[in-house]
């Protein structure tokens, strides 16, 4: 009995000593999937900068999207041409009325836009609420968006934004 005690305090004393301590080493868990590094929005204004979601027949819109840079190092999006942004509008059922880069020649050249860290930066267009013929839609009920349609690296927290707007007729009385 007194060897196989004296045998495994030597055992016990080697694998300490190695550092085994008789524990199995498994390999590191993987590392977690990074969220989004940008995250996204979409106001409506009038063009004298009054947010809102109603407008008058006949009034200028300006869409703005903003990008927002959500870690604390600068990050470029790296966007293989432009436009590297687009809007549109469309009808409750989903019928397209507008869209933007309908409206704008293209170009094969890359785009970088690097943010620093917790930067937005935002662009915009003015929708004059005609349809793809050119023509005055009617008032209604709309949805807008706004989107990276071609962002290549990182992902883009709600990349494609949609937001619900009314217009109306002026009412005189």
């Amino acid at each position: 009995m007194r060897g196989t005690t004296t045998f495994a305090l030597i055992l016990a004393l080697v694998l300490a000593g190695c550092g085994g301590g008789g524990h199995v080493h498994a390999d590191p868990a993987p590392a977690p999937e990074p969220g989004p590094l940008f995250a996204s929005d979409v106001q409506l204004s009038t063009i004298d900068g009054l947010e809102t979601d109603e407008f008058w027949y006949g009034e200028s819109i300006v869409l703005t999207i903003t990008v927002h840079n959500l870690g604390a190092e600068t990050r470029v999006m790296r966007f293989p041409s432009s436009p590297f942004l687009d809007y549109d509008v469309r009808r409750l059922d989903g019928r397209l009325v507008w869209w933007w880069s309908e409206t704008v020649a293209s170009s094969p050249y890359a785009v970088d836009v690097a943010l620093a860290p917790y930067e937005s930066r935002s662009w915009y267009v003015v929708w004059h609420q005609e349809d793809r013929s050119g023509f005055q839609v009617p008032p209604g009920v709309y949805d807008a968006s706004a989107w990276l349609p071609h962002f290549a690296g990182s992902p883009v927290l709600d990349a494609d934004t949609r937001v619900r707007f009314r217009i109306v007729e002026p009412s005189f009385g």
